[in-house]
């Protein structure tokens, strides 16, 4: 079975490159599952968060693993997970 993860991305600025960060998210995802979409939100005057959504196999580890290297990332201030289900 997988489970559907949805995240958030918070940048540490809003001078962090906004497209370099979804290119390095995008890689950390991809190497733990499959990325279903990311979007780019506006938080306030130019800051942009990003939501991740993604396809990974049912193992809390595995979405530990992604959150700690998303977290790693330059320019990430904080990763939050919004929901987690199911997907068969």
């Amino acid at each position: 079975m997988s489970m559907l993860v949805l995240l958030t991305i918070s940048p540490e600025s809003v001078d962090t490159d906004i497209g370099d960060l979804e290119k390095r998210v995008r890689l950390e995802v991809e190497k733990k599952g499959s990325l279903i979409k990311i979007e780019r939100e506006p938080v306030a005057f130019g800051l942009f968060s990003l939501k991740v959504t993604a396809l990974l196999e049912e193992n809390p580890d595995l979405l530990n693993k992604l959150e700690d290297s998303l977290s790693n990332i330059g320019g990430v201030k904080s990763v939050q997970v919004k929901s987690v289900s199911r997907s068969f």
